[in-house]
Formats: structure tokens, sequence, C-alpha cells
């Protein structure tokens, strides 16, 4: 599947979901697994299970601020 967000988003957005609950890998290694085997970047047709842990375990402020607008954004569309 392809998307807009980068590795480094992609793995943080995952990484919450599991933190709250959404979703219950196994393991770390799973779900690093899941996101390689499932989605392509536009700089990207391969992720590498290394680089997704790699940016899962060092998460930049940028990457926060830019999954923080994407939530935000999803919340908006929940209004009545």
């Amino acid at each position: 599947m392809n998307t807009d967000l980068s590795v480094a988003q992609l793995s943080y957005f995952f990484g919450l979901l599991s933190q709250i609950g959404i979703i219950n890998p196994k393991s770390q290694i799973e779900l690093f697994r899941f996101i390689a085997a499932n989605f392509k970047t536009k700089s990207t047709n391969t992720i590498s299970e290394s680089s997704i842990k790699n940016k899962f375990y060092n998460v930049e402020a940028t990457t926060i601020n830019k999954i923080r607008e994407k939530i935000f954004e999803l919340l908006n569309l929940t209004k009545l």
C-alpha cells in the first residue's frame, strides 16, 4: 500500500497505535515486519525492517509534529 508518510512517520504512527491498543502485535519485530511488507513510501518501494526499527526507537521532533498534524486532521473529520 502506498502512503504519503515517510518511514519515520509510519513507524511512529504504528507505535502510537500499538501503545493505545488499537493494534496488538505479538512483538515489535512483528510490527516492523508488517510495516515493511505492506507499505511503500513516495521515496522508496521497499522498506527494510532495520530502517523501521531505527526510526521507531529514534524519533525526531519533526516526525512527532507531522503525525500530530495528521491526528488533528483525523479529529477534525469527527466533528458533528
